[in-house]
């Protein structure tokens, strides 16, 4: 049996004004994981903004940039897949950018 994986990365610059298309594209491609960087996502308004832009069927995990404007990385991949945080910038580690370490289970 062949198992394979539809990945795909974005920089949206700002996931607010893209949500319908990007939530249209990974279920027009079938996408099991979709990376994003700079969402640009991280106050308590941007709630209804994730819950619009990940699609039915579909999860995400997304780490804010802490003190300042932009940046932030997620994952929204389907539901069926078993993924677990192991590290993040939420962590402490880095200061200047956003990571997000996972595991597939």
């Amino acid at each position: 049996m062949e198992k394979h994986l539809r990945i795909c990365s974005f920089n949206p610059r700002s996931v607010t004004n893209k949500i319908l298309s990007l939530c249209d594209y990974v279920l027009t491609n079938h996408f099991d994981i979709v990376a994003l960087t700079e969402t640009w996502l991280g106050s308590t308004v941007d709630k209804t903004y994730i819950s619009e832009l990940v699609p039915t069927c579909y999860v995400m995990k997304h780490i804010p940039r802490r003190g300042r404007k932009g940046g932030g990385v997620a994952l929204i991949y389907k539901s069926a897949i078993l993924l677990r945080l192991i590290t993040s910038s939420n962590d402490g580690n880095f200061t200047h950018f956003e990571h997000m370490d996972c595991h597939l289970e």
